[in-house]
């Protein structure tokens, strides 16, 4: 076997899976990977018939599938080598550069509808759901939302705020406040660090109730025991295998 006869494909596979490292291990480059992905897909629609350039996107598709994840092969196909196929046969058949830039842009919108619905099925979202379950809290709280409101807008016009130039010279960290009663009492509060900078962190138990009470919020209600669980697989993220695990919490 002459392996000089496929050293255009294994350049290609080569390049597709050091792209999807970049993308995986640096996440802050992945919008430059976004943009190169489908380079060597292009290249390879001009040296290789279709069926060629098609076998090598699947062999890339199942080795980042094994290296990086179920998605990672899913992006393969249906994201930038689906979007350089189209690109490089158009750039094969001599199209100007506007129908180019035309028909890369309709590929591009094609592969991300199929991205978000395809992904949508793997991590078992139900959109309907969630934006009817949405509704339904907005307008059955509708009059609790209207007090708040109003009981916010009240207490913003009691209150005044004051910038203090030596404050800001020393620590544009602190704060202080003071508040004025009825009866004629003055309470005042400084804080040098605000609760939340990596100076005065909150402890592992106050993010915990932090994230409690923000989850009370949210479309879903949670009982002690959800909260407890959901926490626990968010702390340790990294270790999920099958994020459905953690998606299908919240449908």
């Amino acid at each position: 076997m002459d392996i000089r006869r496929y050293k255009d494909s294994i350049r290609t596979l080569a390049y597709i899976v050091l792209l999807t490292a970049i993308n995986y291990f640096i996440p802050f480059l992945s919008m430059a990977v976004m943009i190169l992905w489908p380079v060597p897909i292009v290249y390879l629609v001009q040296k290789k018939e279709s069926n060629g350039v098609i076998g090598v996107v699947i062999i890339a598709a199942l080795i980042n599938a094994f290296l990086f994840g179920t998605v990672m092969g899913l992006m393969t196909i249906i994201g930038f080598g689906f979007v350089g196929f189209i690109i490089g046969n158009v750039i094969k058949e001599g199209l100007s550069p506007f129908k180019t830039l035309i028909v890369a842009v309709i590929a591009v919108t094609i592969s991300q509808l199929l991205i978000f619905y395809v992904a949508s099925g793997m991590l078992n979202l139900n959109y309907q759901t969630l934006l009817q379950q949405a509704v339904q809290n907005l307008s059955g709280d509708q009059q609790s939302l209207e007090q708040i409101i109003t009981t916010q807008m009240n207490l913003i016009k009691k209150i005044s705020i004051i910038t203090d130039e030596q404050l800001e010279k020393r620590n544009i960290s602190s704060s202080s406040i003071k508040l004025y009663l009825k009866n004629g009492k003055i309470f005042n509060h400084h804080v040098n660090v605000f609760k939340g900078n990596p100076k005065n962190p909150l402890s592992e138990n106050e993010y915990v109730e932090k994230f409690k009470k923000c989850a009370n919020f949210g479309i879903k209600k949670f009982n002690q025991s959800q909260l407890n669980e959901l926490y626990e697989k968010i702390l340790n993220l990294e270790k999920i295998k099958d994020i459905s695990k953690l998606t299908r919490m919240f449908s």
